[in-house]
């Protein structure tokens, strides 16, 4: 896909700023072959605050909808969500090639064959875990409660990890709500 079909696909214009959810997701979640210097041009389109704001809220709903239990994968998502917003503060966006490079390497892992696993008729069903945690979001939305096991996957490859120390600081005193517990020795 070229940059003109990718500006298509994302309904945008090449003087439009990226801004929706919707876009963000299908540059990190499409099976479609984009084109680097495409999507480069699109992720020079989108605000650097803006950018950070959908991977958060892009990652997030990941984490939500997965299960209590998949603590590991939890804990390997947001190891990935800080990966990518480091990237983002630092890289240039208007030559956004490591993080286009990073967006291709987890589309590939999180759209590879069956690392979930859905209980389906008294047979587990092998899913990517973009198309696990899409059923699990679809089951979330009909009412349906249905056993899956995320644990089959690989960790993703980050060769750096970024992490804005001053932001998990704030995210920690946002949640302080001024009570000490003491501890009994």
């Amino acid at each position: 896909m070229d940059y003109k079909e990718l500006l298509e696909q994302l309904d945008a214009s090449s003087d439009y700023m990226l801004d929706d959810f919707e876009q963000y997701a299908f540059l990190m979640e499409s099976d479609e072959e984009i084109e680097t210097d495409a999507l480069v041009q699109v992720l020079k389109q989108f605000n650097r605050d803006i950018l950070l704001e959908l991977n958060n809220n892009y990652f997030s709903e990941i984490l939500r909808i997965l299960p209590e239990e998949e603590v590991s994968l939890y804990a390997h998502m947001e190891a990935i969500k800080r990966h990518f917003a480091g990237m983002i503060e630092e890289e240039d966006l208007n030559e956004a090639y490591r993080l286009s490079e990073s967006i291709y390497a987890f589309r590939e892992w999180y759209s590879s064959d069956e690392n979930c696993y859905l209980m389906e008729n008294d047979n587990w069903t092998g899913y990517s875990l973009r198309d696990g945690v899409t059923q699990r979001l679809l089951d979330e939305i009909e009412g349906f409660d249905r056993e899956y096991k995320f644990d089959e996957y690989e960790d993703f490859p980050m060769d750096e990890y970024f992490v804005d120390l001053f932001t998990m600081r704030d995210e920690v005193y946002d949640d302080y709500d001024g009570d000490i517990e003491e501890v009994e020795e």
